[in-house]
């Protein structure tokens, strides 16, 4: 059997983009996207499929024809795509950054529930809560091109990383267009809690961020560390600000602390008194225990906790 050689691959692909296995519906004058197609294989599964393909020994790989050969390039290719090759920005981890969303096989798998994800990306870490109504649009690269499937993706096994899998191996994403857009769910994201960098002190410091503040940077609570200590804070959505302060001094302070507004002693013959506090309507409600002289030892309020008097 005749061994291929270099210009038996050159020629093939000069005269039929078509030969091609990764599209093998591909129209002559698709040139674009066989280009594409052969920018993502790798060189050196290029070469080591030419070697084996023209090595004189008893293991010889030895094809029919050019399609064969590309054929077996592409298995390789496929078999261990990287994160370049497969285009993958929604579960890949890429320079600048780190995004866990399965929506890609939410879609695929027509899972409408919650789509809870990691997102990392400059000086922040981000754990959201994204939801969607139902509706679709199509999923676009980080230049705003849109996405399609190399292969025909409705056969397909969607496996635990939310990609498409034919026969062990994923099918790859192209900003080339094909018969197969990638498509997701539209949705709407919650970032439930945040770890960035922000400036304590004059510093710059990591800052563990809980809620999804308004506008006015109110409703979040924070941990983080000062020069003077620990500090867990929360500023409601009307802006009134609570902390508990762990300072080096070795106290703790508590900021926004309920204060005493009224203590109402008419019913003290009649055995309690009330007391009204920051922030709360009802009144609290304390029962009074007295001794043979009319003095008060005890005194129980609403949760049943006593506390002792002695004279």
């Amino acid at each position: 059997m005749k061994r291929i050689t270099e210009k038996d691959i050159a020629e093939a692909l000069s005269a039929s983009a078509h030969v091609l296995v990764t599209q093998p519906e591909v129209k002559d004058d698709d040139e674009e996207l066989l280009l594409e197609s052969l920018r993502r294989i790798p060189l050196s599964v290029f070469f080591k499929e030419l070697y084996d393909a023209r090595n004189d020994t008893e293991e010889a790989v030895v094809h029919e024809n050019v399609g064969d050969f590309l054929r077996a390039v592409a298995k390789t290719a496929r078999a261990a795509p990287s994160v370049a090759d497969v285009g993958n920005m929604l579960s890949a981890l890429t320079h600048s950054t780190l995004n866990t969303s399965k929506r890609i096989g939410k879609y695929l798998t027509s899972d409408t529930t919650a789509d809870h994800f990691v997102r990392a990306q400059a000086d922040k870490v981000e754990f959201i809560e994204a939801t969607t109504a139902g509706t679709s649009q199509q999923l676009k690269n980080s230049a705003g091109k849109n996405l399609y499937w190399v292969f025909d993706p409705s056969g397909a096994t969607v496996k635990n990383d939310g990609m498409p899998y034919i026969e062990d191996n994923m099918i790859p994403m192209t900003s080339v267009v094909t018969t197969w857009p990638v498509m997701v769910y539209v949705y709407t994201e919650t970032i439930l809690r945040s770890i960035r960098f922000e400036s304590i002190d004059g510093e710059q410091r990591p800052v563990d961020t809980f809620g999804t503040p308004s506008a006015n940077g109110w409703g979040e609570g924070r941990t983080f560390k000062s020069n003077n200590g620990l500090i867990h804070d929360y500023t409601t959505s009307s802006g009134q600000y609570q902390a508990i302060e762990m300072g080096e001094d070795g106290y703790m302070d508590l900021v926004g602390q309920r204060k005493p507004l009224r203590l109402d002693f008419s019913n003290w013959d009649n055995g309690f008194f009330v007391e009204n506090l920051d922030g709360i309507i009802e009144d609290i409600r304390f029962e009074l225990s007295f001794d043979e002289l009319g003095r008060p030892v005890s005194i129980l309020d609403e949760t049943g906790h006593e506390t002792v008097i002695v004279w």
